[in-house]
């Protein structure tokens, strides 16, 4: 909201809204949810789905309508080999956080072992 209303106040010509959609994270709702957004003339794209499961279920729905999807929090490491053109996401996938973590772990902080508790 705060890089919006920047932008708005930088542009009185060109004016932006956020419009948000509350999925819970469920597949189900987000794939309920993503005609709403699709069917909307004046969306360009949208910062979500913020989930792996609901970004794999409603991925190809943005992707066909030829709306950007950048997430930050989806990890899952099959979302970016669906082939969407529009799919983008601001961090590193499941398959390279855990190697990284264990890496950093090894070599910059010295730990031969390691406990995870869930």
């Amino acid at each position: 909201q705060l890089a919006i209303d920047k932008h708005n106040a930088a542009n009185p010509g060109c004016q932006v809204q956020l419009k948000p959609f509350d999925t819970e994270g469920d597949p189900q709702k987000a794939t309920a949810i993503a005609p709403q957004i699709v069917d909307d003339q004046y969306t360009i794209g949208l910062v979500g789905p913020a989930f792996s499961g609901e970004t794999k279920a409603t991925g190809g729905v943005f992707d066909q309508a030829g709306l950007v999807a950048a997430t930050a929090s989806a990890t899952n490491v099959t979302l970016s080999e669906n082939g969407w053109k529009t799919f983008f996401r601001g961090l590193a996938n499941d398959g390279v956080q855990g190697p990284s973590v264990a890496n950093y772990l090894k070599n910059t902080l010295g730990h031969k072992k390691v406990c995870v508790v869930d």
